[in-house]
């Protein structure tokens, strides 16, 4: 089976790139991006008189304590004197029963103390017995040190404070996403990494952000700092990577990351689509994925997004922040084109596992499948859309040049589109060639 190069297949396999294929012919790969609802926003600024930006740096997930809709996210303000209120954050939550219509919570969760400041998280974690976040701290000493503190709870409203995660260069303490691979248990970390800007440019700012990874399998010992995301020669001068918030389909590790682009007569902050098969080697698109609003719209610049999409039946809830103001850097007097401290959130939604898609018309288009050891006697099922069209199947084991089974699909539209193919009771090999013709696949599934 080595020199097959077989691979053993997940639960869910995306299309974004040809990672899982072995031959393509006459079929074009499109990318898709979550649509902005009606709602939105669905929490912003004036809507209570405790806070002035919300911003969703948490998450948002299904809390089975709860049997609710849960929001973790940044609350920032009022400040005193004449102090950015972006130094009077604190986290707070919101609940919801369906994941558009939210109940504010006033009570704060997650502070300062007179020992540190708290500046933001990047995910809660919903384990069996405890919930665990990471959040970006400064001490309050003279050297004024930048730590990642995890803290832990029982109910995901009170928090204890717990270690420190360490890091090396070029590792930086700042935007971060906490998650968990769910095949190994292990805690994948997600974090700021920082370059030196080697020469004087119109920024503000005097580094260039990228990203760094770690991993631990137990939150107390962790890998080296590797550097993973970085900007080059296909963006624009100086343009930082600004944060990476990733989450699994499959074994596929997704992730929308930011661009910031942070000259003085510009400082927006937009997100993109990413992925990663091997945690480290990331793919990147440049197209924006939740575009910043046009004029006239509350999320005109400086957008974020939250730890990974809520899944609601066969609909990805994909939460995010934008704002009336650019980021820190703009100058005003130059170009005055920004508004004042006003955030919103707001949610994206697309069909399940929706991402990219490959497609051909009536003169029809193929692909097949690299070798896969498939969960025994499972069915395969599409995330498809064949109306007008159709889907022909083949299943082919090593050795054997006729299908073992074959099938067709047409007429019908779904996310779990069932196919009648059965994977082998037996470990065996199998290959799948798809016949498209008017037909569009987004995702291949055995559940």
């Amino acid at each position: 089976m080595s020199k097959l190069n077989v691979l053993n297949a997940p639960e869910t396999i995306l299309l974004v790139d040809d990672h899982y294929l072995a031959a393509s012919r006459n079929v074009q790969r499109t990318f898709h991006a979550p649509e902005k609802r009606p709602e939105n926003p669905i929490l912003c600024t004036g809507q209570v008189d405790w806070e002035i930006v919300p911003l969703i740096f948490g998450s948002v997930l299904y809390d089975p304590n709860v049997k609710k809709y849960r929001m973790w996210y940044a609350s920032y303000g009022p400040s005193v004197a004449d102090e950015d209120i972006h130094y009077w954050a604190k986290l707070r939550t919101a609940d919801s029963d369906d994941g558009l219509h939210w109940q504010r919570r006033k009570r704060i969760v997650f502070e300062s103390t007179p020992e540190d400041r708290y500046i933001e998280i990047g995910a809660v974690l919903i384990e069996r017995d405890r919930y665990v976040l990471v959040a970006t701290m400064i001490e309050r000493t003279e050297q004024k040190r930048r730590v990642y503190r995890l803290a832990y709870s029982n109910d995901g409203l009170r928090w204890n404070r717990g270690g420190e995660i360490p890091y090396q260069k070029p590792g930086h303490v700042d935007r971060h996403c906490l998650l968990k691979d769910p095949a190994t248990g292990e805690y994948l970390f997600y974090f700021r990494g920082i370059e030196l800007v080697p020469k004087k440019y119109p920024t503000v700012d005097f580094c260039i952000r990228t990203v760094c990874f770690q991993s631990s399998r137990d939150l107390e010992h962790w890998s080296d700092t590797k550097l993973v995301m970085a900007a080059d020669k296909s963006d624009p001068p100086y343009t930082n990577i600004y944060s990476l918030m990733p989450f699994f389909r499959g074994q596929t590790l997704m992730g929308v990351y930011q661009l910031h682009y942070q000259h003085r007569h510009e400082e927006v902050v937009t997100t993109h689509l990413a992925w990663s098969h091997d945690r480290t080697t990331w793919h990147r698109r440049h197209e924006e994925f939740i575009p910043l609003g046009a004029p006239g719209q509350w999320d005109r610049f400086n957008n974020a997004v939250a730890s990974g999409p809520l899944i609601i039946g066969d609909t990805m809830y994909f939460y995010y922040s934008g704002r009336l103001y650019r980021h820190g850097g703009y100058e005003p007097k130059s170009k005055p084109d920004t508004g004042q401290y006003w955030s919103g959130i707001g949610v994206a939604t697309m069909k399940l596992d929706r991402f990219a898609s490959l497609a051909a018309s009536f003169d029809a288009g193929t692909f097949t499948t690299k070798p896969m050891l498939w969960p025994k006697g499972k069915d395969l099922r599409l995330n498809a859309d064949c109306r007008w069209g159709s889907i022909e199947i083949e299943m082919h084991t090593p050795g054997r040049k006729k299908p073992i089974k074959q099938t067709r699909v047409e007429g019908v539209e779904g996310v779990r589109l069932a196919t009648g193919l059965k994977f082998p009771a037996t470990e065996t090999p199998v290959r799948l060639t798809f016949k498209l013709t008017n037909a569009r696949i987004y995702a291949l599934s055995n559940q």
